[in-house]
């Protein structure tokens, strides 16, 4: 056991060595040239720009309004003819089912011009939300959030009764 000390006390100081430098001085601890360099995190994404003051904000609420009364009527117009097709229709393929399939079309068409309101008041929802977040004026918001509703539950009732007439159909 004796003679294993020596040779590992003579190892460690031929590794040791290696630390120092000819002239006895241990390596320098300041900071290596990349160690001062710096590494900021990536710059975070600019907010959206605020959208100034929309004085036709208005204007454009109560336009999408009077296109939902429109997509409305003209929807509530066709649904009794597509229905009253729908009943008397007779076997796939018949003329009476033809003619039913077509007002059926008809009134699916219909309710896509409210679909269309829909997404458009969603657009302008979403711009003025985006901005509002930003520090932009939130003026519209409260009114565009309601027309929405009102867009989305008519766009849900003319869904329902078109799929009612397909499914007549469908039979």
């Amino acid at each position: 056991m004796t003679t294993r000390f020596p040779v590992a006390a003579s190892a460690a100081f031929v590794l040791l060595g290696g630390c120092v430098d000819g002239a006895g001085q241990s390596p320098s601890l300041a900071p290596r040239a990349i160690e001062r360099m710096r590494f900021d995190p990536p710059a975070q994404p600019e907010a959206p720009a605020p959208l100034p003051p929309d004085s036709g904000l208005q204007v454009r609420i109560d336009g999408f309004s009077a296109a939902l009364d429109a997509a409305d009527r003209g929807f509530t117009t066709a649904l009794p003819a597509a229905r009253r097709a729908a009943a008397a229709a007779g076997a796939a393929g018949s003329e009476s089912w033809i003619a039913a399939q077509q007002q059926t079309t008809a009134v699916e068409a219909l309710a896509g011009q409210a679909s269309a309101v829909l997404a458009d008041i969603d657009s302008l929802y979403l711009d003025r939300a985006n901005a509002a977040a930003g520090g932009g004026d939130p003026a519209g918001l409260d009114s565009l959030r309601a027309l929405r509703a009102r867009a989305d539950a008519l766009v849900t009732a003319q869904r329902q009764a078109a799929d009612g007439l397909k499914s007549r159909l469908d039979r």
